[in-house]
């Protein structure tokens, strides 16, 4: 609709969502790099944590291993020398005292191999073991780095009012300059869509002194049947001469403005104007701002 405004009354549109993108998308990446130098560091200790805990279960596993194999030694010893015994004199007890042993042996190789793989453990010679060095390039780091990585990127950076604010004064001054390249009337003729959204974007955009970035007006809009366009329609019957509409242009004018209930911050769009041919007045608006805010 704006881009309608604009065009039936040869006014400037400044668009937020637009105007805002590349402010956006750089503070969209210093906070990706932000959090992945972060994460780096934060990775780099816990692996290095991780690994020395490791080392030390596989050190104290290989000791209870020689211990179950010397017992187990131990035992078979004994009963070589001892005479030959009947069944119900003990002979099945110690067949599976026997087997136990073998099973928790075995039982600890495995979590012994299962850490060694996991962190890439090597020996040297005497059986010491080495623990590997542990870089950024290191697999483990690596992993979790890029996981939060990835849900850096996916989480959308707040960008502070006084941004906005910049953006948009480099905006109007725009649109100011072309005015008096052309000859026309400094102040006014463009209409601001899309911001602001939030009482601090609007306090700050309006509490300065030279009231550059205040509106004439402001128009709240809220369609009570967005599928058919029904407000649309009758803003543009309205006009003088009326605007006709194609049933493609009010479909993809409200397929922008439909979204989820989550992501809005009101219950219509906010559309602010200034008209070309006043200067910005003096009086500082309080727009009536849902309970949301």
């Amino acid at each position: 609709m704006c881009k309608m405004l604009c065009d039936h009354y040869s006014a400037s549109l400044l668009d937020m969502n637009v105007l805002a993108s590349d402010v956006r998308e750089t503070e969209q990446q210093k906070h990706v790099d932000q959090v992945r130098d972060d994460a780096k560091v934060t990775f780099l200790n816990q692996i290095r944590e991780q690994i020395q805990s490791a080392a030390q279960l596989v050190i104290e596993s290989r000791t209870r291993r020689a211990m179950i194999a010397a017992e187990m030694a131990e035992d078979g010893e004994l009963e070589g020398n001892q005479p030959p015994t009947t069944i119900g004199e003990g002979g099945e007890s110690e067949e599976s005292t026997m087997q136990e042993k073998i099973i928790q042996e075995k039982e600890e190789l495995e979590r012994e191999n299962d850490l060694i793989k996991k962190f890439g453990f090597t020996f040297d010679e005497e059986g010491q073991i080495i623990l590997p060095e542990i870089t950024e390039e290191h697999p483990l780091v690596r992993e979790q780095v890029e996981r939060v990585t990835v849900e850096a990127r996916n989480h959308e950076v707040e960008i502070s009012p006084e941004m906005y604010c910049s953006v948009l004064e480099e905006a109007i001054r725009a649109v100011i300059t072309g005015h008096q390249t052309q000859g026309d009337p400094e102040f006014g003729g463009w209409i601001l869509d899309n911001f602001p959204l939030t009482r601090d974007q609007w306090t700050m955009m309006t509490e300065r002194a030279d009231k550059l970035l205040t509106p004439d007006s402001f128009i709240i809009l809220n369609d009570p049947d967005p599928e058919n366009g029904e407000l649309l329609k009758r803003w543009a019957a309205i006009q003088k001469p009326p605007i006709k509409l194609t049933p493609a242009q009010i479909k993809a004018v409200e397929k922008k403005k439909a979204k989820p209930a989550s992501e809005k911050t009101g219950d219509g769009s906010l559309l602010w104007t200034s008209q070309r041919n006043k200067r910005m007045p003096k009086t500082k608006y309080q727009p009536q701002w849902n309970n949301e805010f």
